[in-house]
């Protein structure tokens, strides 16, 4: 399944993943070596040589309820990010720098206010305490430092309670370590996620609903003085958008030699698989005259951190009602739209809809696509609001297949959040078109998960498609089957077996372990449970009382061309060692797994996908599927 559609927008601009210029709201953002960005809720400071730290929420693939630490990022630019390491929102102190942040389990019952230090801004940093604020719970937190006064303060929401949805702000001591004071307390309709946004002449305080991971309208709220008097609340983008499908997070004040910029630093959660989530920064258009700010919409545009200027990137529209329609032949009027029409009712393979004569580059360039998804029926800020009053299957997201040139063996994945009736929101695919105008772009659908949970870590699956080298396209579904206990390959033909049932056509099914030594072949198998439970830490610490740090990692693959085939299996293994963790953890395990002096998570994507587990069990999959008469099977879709 997947949304309504109405326009395809191509953006012609050229540039590569590693290497990008430019800042794509709700787009896959990557480092410079090429791993998914994970620094979630974050903030953004600068050091004393004016780089930009960004500092987030690091969240694990399959743990919804559990944060990996917090990351660390660099950049010039805000556009070209390299990963500095795990480091535990930071302000400037005098001699030290301080993080503070919001501390809680999964229960969400502790609402406590955490603080570390580090003398260099890319720590590692040392944890101080977590303790209660001093008023009462606190969640959602922030930090602000006004830089006419250089007085620094805290400000969070409350948790539940009958004060609960309340924003305290109070004033820190000169070391940003400790709470002076109580500068405000504001009743606040029930917000949170405060941050404040400082300019020349006045204050402007951000606030969202608590919908959770449901995008909601954010307000802000304006005062004369940080603890003065604060206006109501107004909407800060045009009613209905929901923020742009996103989360007020924080704020970046960009003073350049010609002007000076202001940019919000939201979050797109993603509910269904949180480490998937994306990052929607957008600059804030301000007039302190009418007492208005109002967040710019760009899909794509180009900042000047020196200058502090910025720029919208302009493309080529492409209407869909101009395409070739398969399966379907369904428009229908939109006032709202220059086109005056939508196309809607594209559905998996065979429902489609085809535009041509797109103009490329001949390079990796961005594409916006503009649709409509009515699912949630605009359900509102509130808390208790509901999209469903009727039993229907809404989705908050869904997600369409785009292949370029008829390249089946290399079908992208489009999200497209809700919107809302008669609101037309963007999506953006990074994609390579063939030089001239002779290109053609196909949508059709993809399950989002629901209509399975639409998990997956794209970093892996990235890795699997490129070991494949285009010899057959791998798409991920997320399926619930319960795992049996067995041997790793039991586990993998269980699963597999149990999937193409319930896919109803070719699978093929992963399962990592990773095997110590020392311990028998422990973790193996449950590798899973004991990164959940212990961290890479506490799985480095298994081994402290072992001299023998040996281990092995294991990828087990299961290929099943249908119900009625039994499933084979295709086996890989990678010796190694235990180490401390080192490397961006993207990949679960990974940043302990030393092979010939590297850990896994500090390989280049080239090495890594030429040596490791999973490629080795790939190649067997390869030479399998290199005979003419098994690729002759798996393409018919015919049972073996």
């Amino acid at each position: 399944m997947v949304s309504l559609w109405g326009v395809l927008s191509i953006w012609l601009a050229t540039l590569s993943v590693v290497n990008a210029k430019y800042i794509v709201p709700g787009a896959w953002w990557y480092d410079t070596d090429g791993h998914y960005i994970s620094a979630h809720g974050g903030s953004i400071t600068t050091d004393h040589t004016g780089k930009f730290w960004w500092f987030g929420e690091y969240l694990y693939q399959n743990r919804t309820n559990v944060t990996g630490g917090v990351l660390a990022y660099s950049s010039d630019d805000l556009a070209t990010w390299k990963y500095e390491g795990l480091a535990l929102s930071p302000v400037e102190a005098r001699k030290e720098y301080v993080m503070w942040w919001h501390v809680d389990n999964f229960t969400r019952n502790m609402l406590l206010q955490g603080l570390a230090t580090s003398s260099s801004i890319g720590g590692p940093y040392t944890f101080v305490n977590a303790t209660a604020s001093p008023s009462t719970t606190s969640e959602d937190i922030g930090l602000f430092t006004d830089y006419k006064t250089g007085k620094s303060y805290v400000l969070y929401n409350t948790g539940p309670g009958a004060d609960g949805g309340d924003v305290f702000l109070h004033a820190l001591n000169e070391d940003k370590t400790e709470v002076e004071e109580t500068a405000l307390r504001a009743c606040f309709y029930d917000l949170g996620t405060p941050f404040v946004v400082q300019t020349d002449e006045s204050y402007y305080a951000i606030l969202s609903h608590k919908t959770d991971y449901r995008h909601n309208s954010s307000v802000a709220f304006r005062p004369d003085e940080i603890n003065g008097t604060y206006s109501q609340p107004f909407q800060i983008a045009p009613r209905g958008w929901k923020s742009y499908n996103s989360q007020a997070g924080a704020s970046l004040r960009i003073v350049g030699t010609k002007q000076t910029t202001y940019l919000y630093l939201g979050d797109r959660w993603d509910q269904n698989t949180p480490w998937e989530s994306r990052y929607v920064w957008l600059p804030m258009v301000i007039d302190d005259k009418k007492k208005t700010l109002d967040l710019a919409w760009n899909d794509v545009y180009d900042l000047n951190v020196k200058t502090g200027q910025w720029k919208a990137v302009q493309g080529t529209t492409y209407w869909a009602n101009k395409g070739t329609l398969s399966g379907i032949d369904t428009k229908r009027e939109a006032n709202y739209l220059e086109s005056g029409e939508m196309v809607i009712g594209i559905n998996g393979d065979d429902n489609t809809l085809t535009s041509t004569g797109i103009e490329g580059t001949g390079k990796p360039q961005w594409v916006a696509f503009w649709y409509e998804n009515i699912d949630d029926s605009e359900f509102g800020d509130n808390p208790g609001g509901t999209s469903d009053r009727k039993g229907s299957e809404w989705q908050i997201k869904r997600i369409s297949s785009v292949t370029v040139n008829g390249d089946t063996s290399n079908v992208h994945s489009l999200y497209q959040h809700d919107t809302a009736k008669g609101l037309v929101l963007s999506s953006p695919l990074l994609l390579t078109l063939k030089k001239g105008k002779n290109n053609s772009i196909k949508i059709g659908g993809l399950s989002n998960g629901f209509d399975t949970e639409g998990a997956r870590n794209p970093n892996k699956i990235i890795e699997v498609n490129a070991i494949l080298h285009g010899l057959i396209h791998v798409e991920p579904v997320a399926l619930d089957i319960p795992e049996i206990q067995g041997s790793l390959e039991e586990i993998a033909k269980d699963k597999c077996r149990r999937a193409a049932e319930m896919i109803k056509g070719p699978v093929i099914v992963e399962d990592s372990a990773l095997e110590f030594h020392a311990m028998n072949g422990l973790p193996g198998p449950y590798i899973k449970y004991f990164l959940e439970s212990l961290g890479n830490d506490g799985l480095n610490k298994l081994l402290y009382a072992y001299s023998d740090k040996s281990a092995e990692a294991v990828c087990t693959f299961a290929f099943s061309a249908g119900p009625e085939m039994d499933p084979l299996v295709f086996q890989g293994r990678l010796k190694g060692k235990i180490v401390p963790a080192r490397g961006p953890p993207i990949f679960g395990w990974e940043p302990i797994f030393e092979h010939q002096g590297e850990t896994l998570a500090e390989m280049a994507h080239e090495k890594k996908n030429k040596l490791s587990h999973r490629y080795q069990a790939l190649f067997k999959f390869q030479e399998w599927l290199a005979q003419a008469e098994n690729r002759s099977l798996l393409s018919e879709g015919d049972p073996l």
